[in-house]
């Protein structure tokens, strides 16, 4: 369920600037969601985006990226002095900041989710994210990716034929006695994840956005430290955003606290995971930024609501599958609109 936004704003009016007026426009827009719902037609509800704003400045994953996206929000306000009525001005400013939020759940929540999800696949936009994605995130030196087919054989070497969390051996590896398996060992049935989507690459047109995602382009999505060896329950979790990694509190290198939107995800889950490899240089750990950039999304959109408003919408899709009776165009704009394949009839 949608969490309100911490009030008072913990951001300094002295220190941080920028990032508290940021918030404080996330803060007023909430306050006054009913009253922007009525003037301003969104896809995603008014509070939703509110919500999504705020959490995005306070959950971002670094201080630059938080700056980054906080001078974003404060491009949405018009100069107080254009000459034009103040109600109206605040109209423009609120419609920005709707569209500001529609665009990160488009462009930067979605991108983790894969196709198996029946995520809606980003789309090109006149106005592509520069938060962590773009800058902090995405920036590094290219390494030797593997071709598609050799994906999961490779991550399945590196992460020991097991799932990453659970240690259960993969059923078909220890059918094949790739792996030797010890007393107490369980098996499962595990999947190559991507901590972003293969979707992540595709049909968008904009250089800019090229640009962005080029250290994951094309077969260069398969790279490893792109993959984890998951459980397939735990792989729909983790393409769900329910499921998460977050850094140890003793900021060990590859230990990770597991999160998730729910206990009972949690439940009977190990509380913290050490990634390994046999060989760090020919098989590398997945990358500690892209976790961190999957783990603060994944927070984002279940404080903020994103998460559960769009899995509704899916579901919807997945159960009716056509138009409704009363007219209703949600289910229809994101079916068309965001890439997901819906038969009218």
């Amino acid at each position: 369920m949608s969490q309100p936004l911490p009030r008072p704003n913990p951001f300094h009016p002295d220190n941080q600037p920028i990032v508290y007026s940021a918030y404080e426009m996330c803060l007023d827009l909430e306050s006054r969601h009913d009253q922007v719902a009525k003037i301003q037609e969104v896809r995603l509800p008014s509070l939703i985006c509110a919500r999504l704003l705020g959490y995005m400045i306070r959950e971002a994953p670094t201080a630059e990226g938080r700056n980054d996206f906080a001078r974003e929000v404060k491009r949405c306000q018009l100069d107080p002095n254009i000459d034009m009525p103040f109600y109206l001005r605040q109209q423009r400013t609120d419609a920005a900041l709707l569209d500001l939020a529609q665009l990160y759940n488009d462009h930067l929540l979605r991108v983790f989710h894969s196709k198996n999800s029946r995520t809606p696949t980003p789309k090109s936009h006149h106005s592509p994210p520069s938060f962590d994605a773009q800058n902090d995130v995405l920036n590094t030196s290219l390494v030797k990716t593997p071709i598609k087919d050799k994906a999961k054989e490779n991550a399945l070497h590196r992460d020991g034929y097991r799932c990453v969390i659970t240690r259960r051996l993969d059923f078909a590896s220890y059918k094949e006695k790739r792996v030797v398996s010890h007393p107490g060992d369980k098996v499962t049935v595990t999947e190559v994840a991507h901590i972003f989507a293969r979707s992540t690459n595709e049909d968008l047109k904009h250089t800019q956005q090229l640009r962005a995602i080029e250290e994951l382009n094309g077969p260069r999505i398969h790279r490893l430290e792109n993959l984890l060896t998951l459980d397939v329950a735990l792989h729909r979790f983790f393409d769900s955003l329910d499921l998460w990694f977050e850094r140890s509190e003793n900021d060990r290198i590859n230990e990770y606290r597991m999160g998730g939107t729910d206990p009972i995800i949690l439940l009977g889950l190990p509380p913290v995971v050490v990634f390994t490899t046999p060989d760090e240089y020919e098989f590398p750990v997945p990358d500690a930024r892209y976790l961190a950039l999957h783990a603060a999304c994944a927070r984002i959109a279940y404080l903020s609501g994103t998460g559960e408003y769009t899995a509704k919408i899916l579901r919807d899709i997945e159960t009716v599958g056509v138009l409704s009776e009363d007219g209703s165009s949600d289910v229809l704009y994101h079916a068309l609109v965001r890439g997901v394949n819906v038969e009218v009839y």
